[in-house]
């Protein structure tokens, strides 16, 4: 066996017995599981913590042998559940320390680190002094040297907080004063609270998770606390549900979303996650639908202060000054398209960035967290190459809309290029105004929204980009199964989020996503449902295919609100669907009713008169609404087929063709023309339009003849007549 199958084998077993406590919480099998493992691998070492754990448990089942009672067995049997979880993590922390570089590349990185919880609070609030004192006696020597040693204590930390065993209460209580006080710097905190929750998204660690939780409920530093409740969010659930094991979750999590503002932050953070799972696809629709609109008209350049045509082609906009304001105009709507999916939430710099992060600087795994600045060491050379120096990449940050991971790229990639730039650009990037214009608006990068975005989209960078990411956990890489979508996480289901609930299915609506949809109508189907809990509910069942639920669940609607013109559009859809057209009939009736401009209700009135016994009211119906909007396609389509179910094929045929040859006609338009001139017996042209409808995108003629048998009994087609049509298309 390859050594590669046997560290798996040695997780899969470690996560078995994880899963034993977690879900079954069969403690006696989990300890003959872990046993076998410990017995099988040799890389894994025994805790005495675990003999312990056995000699406790053996002493319950003896007293239940001897048939003693104890009001605590159900307590204490609990107890050494949580004592057996938290050896088991530690265990296969062991195991990620022999198999997954980035934990192996950390314990050497901080082997001889020897730090304790005085150095570490001596260590971060010195650094703040020996800067305040740089203020007040510059020297520029000095200060490289106290960042560089600085930010290589720092990155050490940060492994060493990754590689750390399961937490106990004190370091919790350290860790919460040490990271919310305002003697360290904030960006340190930053950093610091990053490398807890990348420790708690792969091994749950119930210490680190109250310590995210705590920094999001009490930090008044809005980054902080932005990052503290991405990792409370992110950590919730890492492919196992951990809240049963440990209650007061519930109790930090009740805490938390308490308040009406952190709920609604929730949910505004579970919307720009999606965002993140559609980055690829994001990424294409700019690439293939955008990208080659603005390619094309490459005759313009593009700066800081708009869309300019390029002097050489002035000649050209005097000969043909239209095609210029077209160009134009194609341009700027591109661009706006880019502008509006950026300000809708759309991540669509990763395309683009996601080639520029082989850097040497992010190949130190801190990195990828730290937050921008320009004292950064690993900027030390960008610095020293680019002609605005310093104040260059000071202005990045204010400037740039680019997450923290990005601007650095940006940075890299900039000092890479400069020996290639023209004179002139070098010249101006002295100027650091000029090169990157003004700042964005204060308000907008101090917002909690845009905070918490540009730190999920450097997450969403390290998770897919990172050189070993399959080192760990993915809370981007999204699966039902293992409930990677916090906001439906147990814990979240009876919290105010509930009522915040509906907002999130509409969001999933408007974005496609109706498997995420389905995710948020199951966890929070209690009833009594909201009316707009049930609409969507009934939208969900009905994309599964299961109209029977759904107009059951629109007909609940009606029932409460007679006149919901959404709920009644939806029945009368799916009556008209399933053939049910007199009920379908009467329900278009009282939409016209509600909504007597609707001509698309009024449309489907007629046409399901047509198929009723009232099909002359129907068919007269559509008579009126073509003399009442005579350009209107929908209608002339209408009254066509109308013609057609009354067999009128003639005067059917008469409309079909203004429609084919009106430029507005649909495939489905061929089609029934062919019908219209095969039923009189005009096959030739038949043939052609069937042969044309097929082409057009690729149709079944044979499952259009099925569904449209009805209309072949109306004008005597039988079998053998189909027969020989389809071999006659064939031909």
């Amino acid at each position: 066996m390859m050594k590669g199958d046997k560290d798996m084998e040695e997780l899969f077993s470690l996560y078995e017995v994880r899963a034993c406590i977690l879900e079954s919480e069969d403690l006696g099998r989990a300890l003959r599981i872990l046993d076998e493992a410990l017995a099988n691998y040799s890389s894994l070492h025994t805790d005495e913590r675990l003999e312990d754990i056995r000699m406790d448990y053996s002493r319950m089942k003896d007293f239940v042998l001897r048939g003693f009672r104890d009001l605590q067995r159900e307590t204490l049997y609990r107890q050494l559940l949580r004592r057996l979880f938290v050896v088991v993590n530690d265990i296969i922390l062991q195991s990620y320390l022999h198999n997954k570089t980035s934990y192996m590349t950390a314990a050497v990185k901080c082997r001889n680190m020897g730090i304790c919880n005085d150095d570490i609070k001596m260590r971060l609030e010195g650094f703040v002094q020996d800067v305040a004192m740089l203020s007040l006696t510059p020297d520029e020597q000095r200060r490289q040297q106290i960042y560089q040693e600085h930010f290589d204590w720092l990155s050490r930390l940060f492994d060493a907080i990754l590689i750390s065993p399961q937490w106990k209460e004190s370091q919790f209580s350290f860790w919460a004063d040490i990271l919310v006080s305002p003697t360290i710097d904030a960006s340190d905190a930053s950093l610091l609270t990053s490398a807890i929750m990348l420790s708690c998204i792969n091994i749950f660690d119930v210490e680190k998770f109250h310590l995210l939780v705590h920094i999001a409920l009490v930090s008044h530093d809005e980054t902080l606390r932005q990052r503290a409740m991405a990792g409370m969010a992110l950590s919730l659930d890492n492919g196992c549900d951990c809240s049963p094991l440990y209650p007061e979750m519930q109790e930090w999590i009740d805490a938390f979303t308490a308040d009406e503002s952190r709920c609604r932050q929730l949910l505004e953070m579970q919307m720009q996650v999606v965002y993140c799972f559609d980055v690829d696809k994001d990424t294409a629709t700019i690439r293939k639908d955008i990208m080659p609109g603005i390619i094309k008209n490459q005759n313009f350049t593009i700066d800081r202060n708009g869309i300019h045509e390029k002097e050489e082609d002035s000649l050209e906009d005097i000969l043909h000054g239209d095609d210029f304001d077209r160009r134009m105009d194609e341009m700027e709507k591109s661009m706006k398209r880019i502008r509006d999916m950026q300000k809708n939430g759309s991540d669509i710099y990763f395309g683009g960035f996601s080639h520029m992060k082989r850097f040497a600087f992010f190949y130190v795994l801190s990195n990828w967290f730290a937050p921008f600045t320009a004292d950064h060491p690993g900027l030390a050379e960008a610095s020293a190459k680019l002609p605005g120096g310093r104040q260059l990449i000071e202005r990045i940050s204010a400037v740039s809309p680019f997450c923290d991971s990005d601007a650095y790229s940006f940075a890299f990639a900039l000092s890479s290029v400069i020996n290639q730039l023209p004179e002139s650009v070098r010249e101006m990037m002295k100027n650091a105004d000029a090169m990157l214009g003004p700042e964005q608006p204060e308000g907008m990068r101090t917002q909690p929204a845009y905070i918490r975005l540009m730190y999920l989209q450097s997450l969403y960078r390290f998770f897919r980009l990172y050189i070993h990411k399959d080192d760990f956990s993915n809370p981007f890489d999204y699966d039902s199964d293992k409930r990677r979508f916090f906001f439906i996480h147990p814990l979240l289901r009876h919290t105010p989020l509930r009522q915040l609930a509906v907002r999130l299915e509409q969001f999933m609506v408007k974005r496609h996503r109706f498997d995420l949809l389905g995710d948020i109508v199951d966890h929070y189907a209690e009833e009594p449902l909201t009316l707009g809990e049930r609409r969507m509910k009934a939208l969900w069942l009905e994309k599964q295919g299961k109209t029977d639920e759904a107009a059951d669940n629109y007909q609940r609607i009606l029932k409460e609100y007679p006149d919901d013109k959404a709920a009644l559009a939806k029945v009368a859809w799916i009556d008209m669907e399933r053939g049910n057209y007199t009920e379908a009939a009467d329900h278009y009736r009282r939409l016209c009713q509600l909504k007597p401009d609707d001509v698309a209700y009024q449309i489907r009135w007629g046409i399901c008169l047509l198929w009723t016994n009232k099909s002359d009211e129907g068919l007269q119906k559509l008579y009126e609404l073509d003399f009442r909007y005579p350009d209107n396609t929908d209608v002339r389509r209408a009254l066509a087929w109308g013609l057609l179910l009354q067999g009128k094929a003639k005067k059917a045929e008469e409309t079909y063709d203004r429609l084919l040859s009106s430029g507005q006609d649909e495939s489905q338009d061929w089609l029934n023309a062919a019908y219209s001139k095969w039923f009189q017996g005009k096959v030739s042209d038949a043939v052609i339009l069937f042969k044309n409808y097929k082409a057009k995108e690729n149709h079944d003629i044979r499952k259009a003849f099925e569904n449209d048998s009805q209309l072949f009994l109306i004008y005597g087609v039988t079998s053998c007549d189909i027969h020989i049509m389809l071999d006659l298309i064939d031909e």
